[in-house]
């Protein structure tokens, strides 16, 4: 039971750093919009899920995104909210997020569930969000320290300028091979976009030196300037 005991302390520590008052669960269900309930004074809402969160770009485009959230606290008005994914391995990697919340590129996730619960609860709703390392090995930590806010000074200029970046490059068919930066944490400094790809074995060797070539031409220059630009 000792073990049991410590566990739930590092968890409860966890959300010292982002207390949420009178904190009400909203589990999401793939029911029927009008089944809810209330129980022991929190309100569960079941909801057939909430519509598409939609991002509106400069050139007027419209992203639609969908998916599932693992879990949103929030307080009994619905007017502050936490969106939480959990996460069962290490943090080591996510750790770049204290400083860009989009990590250049590689990490919209929480921008995208902070932007679709605040659209779901309300333009009154303040909604962050984060990464719960629910395990030993992650520290029960949350990720970033201080969770991702669509609202919060620069996040929706720097998600909007990713998502453009993105979407420009799908619609002019552009797919850089990137094989990222060595890896100090690997045995070999393997690239680290390579580590889990199932078609690293099909590139060439010197990829990375193919790469410093094509990150040169103009057609990439808003992919690199994202993804490789300076802090």
């Amino acid at each position: 039971m000792t073990g049991t005991h410590e566990t739930m302390n590092k968890m409860d520590k966890a959300f010292d750093t982002f207390p949420v008052l009178e904190t009400k669960r909203l589990i999401l269900r793939e029911l029927h919009p009008t089944d809810a309930q209330d129980v022991n004074g929190g309100v569960i809402m079941y909801q057939y899920g909430w519509q598409p969160a939609v991002l509106t770009l400069s050139d007027g485009t419209q992203v639609s995104f969908r998916g599932k959230i693992d879990r949103v606290d929030a307080d009994s008005a619905g007017e502050r909210a936490l969106v939480l994914d959990y996460k069962t391995g290490g943090s080591y990697s996510y750790r770049k997020l204290k400083d860009d919340p989009i990590d250049r590129g590689q990490r919209l996730q929480l921008a995208i569930y902070s932007l679709a619960a605040r659209q779901a609860l309300g333009e009154r709703a303040d909604v962050s969000a984060a990464y719960w390392f629910v395990t030993s090995g992650g520290k029960f930590e949350l990720v970033p320290a201080q969770p991702v806010n669509i609202e919060s000074e620069g996040v929706m200029e720097r998600f909007s300028e990713g998502i453009s970046t993105i979407v420009s490059g799908i619609r002019q068919g552009l797919f850089p091979a990137n094989p990222g930066p060595g890896d100090p944490n690997s045995s070999n400094n393997r690239q680290t976009n390579c580590r889990f790809c199932d078609f690293k074995t099909l590139c060439p060797s010197r990829r990375d030196v193919q790469w410093q070539v094509k990150s040169r031409v103009p057609q990439l220059t808003a992919y690199v300037n994202l993804t490789e630009g300076e802090e």
